[in-house]
């Protein structure tokens, strides 16, 4: 799940740059926002987290 909110961070943020917020994220995901929280604990975490090193690897392989 971890890899398919990474993929939906980064569409969103091609599209929005960093103005994309967790509902885009649910909704291109097809999740409700529950599901997501257990996950991700805000879009500050996400960003500022561990993910980001995450997300500019996968970035750079897609």
């Amino acid at each position: 799940m971890k890899n398919k909110i990474i993929a939906a961070a980064l569409k969103e943020m091609e599209i929005h740059s960093l103005r994309f917020t967790m509902e885009d994220l649910t909704r291109r995901l097809h999740i409700g926002r529950n599901s997501l929280y257990k996950v991700v604990s805000s879009k500050d975490a996400l960003i500022k987290s561990d993910t980001v090193g995450d997300l500019v690897l996968y970035g750079l392989k897609a």
